[in-house]
């Protein structure tokens, strides 16, 4: 998980602190993947992109298929898109592995 409870997110129980801040690996790659977006500083030095693209085929293989912007019932249409939005189709690289989380590294 991502984030640390406090003793007064226990108290208070985490629907009423800040627990949604807390999100397992599972979860939050496709958060870091959206985020990276608009933060391209973030690429390789907070979060890896092939590794966060890698993870998202891994626990959301759905949501990797269907970006970018795409419905399933626009999946039809995804191949005349695909050149258009290159770079935000997400691809896998094996050889990347899925640990993006480049900043825990650093600890």
């Amino acid at each position: 998980m991502i984030g640390e409870p406090t003793e007064y997110d226990s108290i208070q129980g985490y629907d009423k602190t800040m627990g949604y801040l807390y999100f397992t690996r599972r979860s939050c790659c496709v958060a870091f993947y959206e985020l990276m977006q608009t933060r391209p500083a973030w690429e390789g030095t907070v979060i890896g992109k092939a590794a966060v693209m890698n993870a998202i085929w891994r626990y959301l293989p759905k949501y990797a298929a269907m970006t970018p912007g795409l419905s399933e019932n626009s999946w039809k249409n995804y191949l005349s898109k695909i050149e258009t939005v290159r770079e935000r189709v997400i691809r896998m690289s094996p050889e990347a592995g899925d640990d993006f989380l480049l900043f825990l590294k650093e600890q």
